[in-house]
């Protein structure tokens, strides 16, 4: 499976939509879109949407590089969501119970926390 994906940033004032297409969200490729919405918020931008209409698979690596992502734009006083999340993709993040998180932009810091500590149903096929 290819790691490889690719990122497109539009930029208006203080907001961004950045897309996602690929086959996977993982390893290097995770590490990618970390960068990029990173190099955002040190623009200044404040309002960030990802559009994941474009992206095949995602997995833990993926989903983790999401939640950094939150975090880092709760840091910086801005609001970070996600947006077009179908299929595979929309049952992974609502397994790891993020999904409502990402698409309102944000959870304050206890549900962090409690995220951390809770057990997630992982579904496995022989």
């Amino acid at each position: 499976m290819s790691q490889t994906i690719q990122i497109r940033e539009r930029w208006r004032g203080r907001r961004a939509l950045v897309r996602i297409s690929g086959s996977i969200l993982s390893g290097a490729a995770a590490g990618k879109l970390l960068r990029s919405v990173r190099a955002a918020l040190a623009r200044g931008i404040r309002d960030l949407t990802i559009d994941l209409a474009g992206l095949s698979s995602i997995d833990c690596g993926g989903i983790g590089a999401l939640l950094l992502c939150l975090e880092d734009a709760a840091r910086h006083g801005a609001t970070l969501r996600v947006a077009r999340s179908r299929g595979r993709i929309r049952s992974m993040l609502a397994l790891s119970a993020l999904l409502n998180h990402l698409e309102r932009g944000g959870m304050a810091r206890t549900g962090v926390e409690r995220l951390a500590r809770r057990d997630v149903p992982v579904l496995v096929s022989a």
